[in-house]
């Protein structure tokens, strides 16, 4: 790999595809918690590929070292995330995911994942789309994910099981009204009933803070005026 750390990015298009799952697939396998991640197969990457989403994809000279996707969700989907954060059927119409990200193991410590969502979401202000409420879900302790989704400005609004009972944290941001974070209380991530407590209480995640060797999410509510 070249010292000089030069990345370009563009949408994917479909005769990226076979790319787009190749990196899956030596992202995947190099996973020591497989769980972690919830990989796209073939008719899903196509799907997003056919208008139903943007991949976007971070390449060294003419090789895809890296991807990320948005998803547009079909509103009658079952487990619509929009519905798991408290929005209305009505507001469900504007909500897009941010779906899988990948980068090739030897292009970790690049901030690819980072550069990658930075680039999808100023797309998405620039563009004529009414996306207003952006949604996505991550693993318990996948801490470059949860990260970058703090990065991001994004907040855990509820924690529950997804996928065929996989525990997720489900992530909102609101690109027209950004919330105000108040740090009321650190929980230790091991605690999922101590946060699940906190998030019914109507506190959301805003925060991952390490002390000592065990990671926990700083909860606090929204400012008032933050929902409308």
């Amino acid at each position: 790999m070249s010292n000089k750390e030069t990345f370009h990015i563009r949408l994917l298009e479909m005769q990226d595809s076979g790319s787009i799952l190749d990196v899956q697939e030596q992202t995947y396998n190099q996973l020591e918690h497989k769980n972690r991640l919830s990989t796209l197969d073939q008719h899903e990457v196509i799907h997003i590929l056919s208008g139903a989403g943007w991949f976007a994809g971070a390449f060294e000279d003419t090789k895809l070292v890296a991807f990320r996707a948005l998803l547009i969700p079909e509103p009658d989907d079952e487990g619509h995330l929009g519905e798991d954060v408290g929005l209305t059927k009505d507001e469900q119409t504007r909500v897009i995911y941010q779906e899988i990200t990948a980068v090739l193991p030897e292009y970790r410590g690049h901030r690819l994942q980072r550069m990658l969502g930075e680039w999808l979401m100023d797309m998405l202000r620039k563009s004529e789309d009414s996306y207003r409420y952006v949604c996505t879900t991550v693993a318990p302790f996948n801490i470059p994910s949860l990260k970058d989704k703090f990065a991001q400005g994004m907040h855990i609004v509820t924690l529950k099981e997804k996928y065929e009972g996989k525990l997720r944290y489900v992530f909102l941001k609101d690109l027209q009204q950004p919330s105000r974070p108040f740090y009321d209380k650190w929980i230790l991530m091991t605690d999922t009933v101590a946060q699940q407590e906190a998030l019914k209480q109507g506190m959301v995640g805003y925060e991952l803070e390490k002390h000592g060797e065990e990671y926990g999410i700083w909860y606090g509510k929204y400012k008032k005026d933050f929902l409308t």
